[in-house]
């Protein structure tokens, strides 16, 4: 997401009746780049994979999305995995909340894993919207809203809670931003205790941190806003995925819902997760 003060609201509904398709075709050439205000977008195929980066100016790829073209709704990079946790937490989701929409992995991963959700899929830059919809096949159906907007309007609106709001947005490195690319207003106390009155009594927050020389302030200040956080540290990233649950449940629970989570999907590992969960 961008900061506040260079934030400009736009809202787009992308209403689509059929399936989505759009990684059935190989790209036109081997390196799509997008044009956008906030990031510079790249899309590549990579063999079995499709993926977005976010090119820095130093000339690093900062990796946004990597797809199983054949099979979209597994999740590929570890991270995606253990934002998953949330399920330990919230079992039964009805509705829920993604900032940060890249080029969907999540978003497939969850139209087949939990297809009665209601979810809302919220990026700032429509061009990584219109990018996800043509060349990974992310569009709004039934049950899935992506929007085109500012998150704090989304957050700010008094209706509907969320049982789970997943946090996973980044932009370009900027003045604005912190080495990673988070705006800073989304690293305050207000913003948090925003947040978390956004869920419902059972719900939970989980958020991707990329680790840095902050990544502690920011937990605390994180903690004083939405009470007590809980850690999962994926395996073979250097990601931080941090939990935030209106309802801690006790470890015999924990470890009774990932048994019965692994019954739905292997895909996740849900009992390795319950495993490495940490209180921060």
């Amino acid at each position: 997401m961008q900061s506040r003060v260079s934030w400009t609201v736009t809202l787009a509904f992308l209403a689509v009746a059929a399936p989505p398709t759009g990684l059935e075709a190989p790209l036109p050439e081997r390196e799509v780049a997008v044009p956008s205000k906030f990031s510079d977008i790249r899309i590549r195929d990579e063999g079995a994979f499709r993926s977005m980066y976010f090119a820095r100016p130093d000339g690093t790829m900062a990796l946004e999305t990597r797809v199983d073209k054949a099979h979209p709704e597994r999740l590929v990079v570890p991270y995606t995995r253990a934002m998953f946790a949330s399920y330990l937490y919230t079992p039964k989701p009805k509705r829920a909340l993604l900032v940060g929409l890249g080029g969907g992995a999540m978003v497939h991963f969850l139209a087949a894993f939990d297809a009665d959700l209601l979810l809302t899929a919220v990026d700032i830059d429509p061009a990584v919207v219109s990018s996800a919809a043509r060349y990974f096949g992310v569009r709004s159906t039934a049950n899935v809203e992506i929007v085109t907007a500012d998150a704090f309007d989304v957050l700010a609106k008094k209706s509907p809670t969320y049982d789970v709001i997943w946090m996973d947005a980044f932009l370009q490195p900027s003045e604005d931003t912190d080495a990673n690319g988070v705006p800073l207003t989304l690293k305050t106390r207000a913003f948090w205790k925003q947040v978390k009155s956004r869920l419902s009594e059972d719900g939970v927050l989980v958020v991707n941190v990329n680790t840095g020389p902050s990544t502690k302030r920011d937990l605390e200040v994180m903690e004083g806003a939405a009470g007590p956080l809980f850690t999962v540290t994926p395996r073979g990233s250097g990601n931080l995925i941090v939990i935030a649950p209106k309802r801690v449940p006790d470890k015999e629970t924990l470890a009774a819902r990932a048994k019965a989570l692994d019954g739905r999907t292997k895909s996740v590992g849900f009992g390795d997760l319950a495993a490495r969960v940490r209180g921060y």
